[in-house]
């Protein structure tokens, strides 16, 4: 399933849904304000290829939403509540993992902040490898750097 649409040249993203609408269940696409703006004009121009890809569309989100987890899209982005079920497909998207990492080392006195460094790298490394899960503090959205920005990404 493609994870995006090519319009005028230009790439969109699509998403494809599984979810209850209405009391029935049913697979839906979104996609996102900027390609409702681009169709716009070849709509009104009565252009057919426009006209059938904007009635494969079941609703348009702002830009910045398309990233957020399909639940939270149909729970807060819709304009009629519908109950995610799943999401058809993979659709790639960016996030910033942050942790803690702490731990103890005995140095000496008048040890220099590198010779600390040199003393706790085996630790963190360790914790790295054993316990990263322990450590998680948060994960967050990407919306400063949205995947497909950075190079090697696939552009959508």
């Amino acid at each position: 399933m493609n994870n995006h649409i090519e319009v005028n040249g230009k790439k969109f993203p699509l998403r494809t849904l599984v979810a209850v609408v209405g009391g029935v269940q049913q697979e839906i696409t979104i996609s996102v304000h900027t390609l409702e703006s681009e169709l716009h004009d070849d709509i009104e121009a009565r252009l057919e290829s426009s006209v059938n890809i904007d009635e494969t569309i079941y609703f348009y989100v702002d830009d910045e939403d398309i990233n957020r987890p399909a639940k939270q899209i149909c729970e807060d982005c819709l304009d009629e509540p519908c109950e995610f079920i799943e999401e058809v497909g993979e659709f790639m998207v960016a996030r910033l993992v942050d942790f803690s990492l702490r731990t103890r080392v005995v140095v000496n006195a008048n040890a220099t902040d590198d010779e600390i460094v040199v003393e706790a790298k085996p630790k963190i490394i360790d914790k790295v490898h054993n316990e990263l899960g322990e450590n998680l503090e948060e994960i967050h959205h990407d919306d400063e750097v949205p995947y497909g920005t950075l190079e090697g990404e696939i552009k959508i």
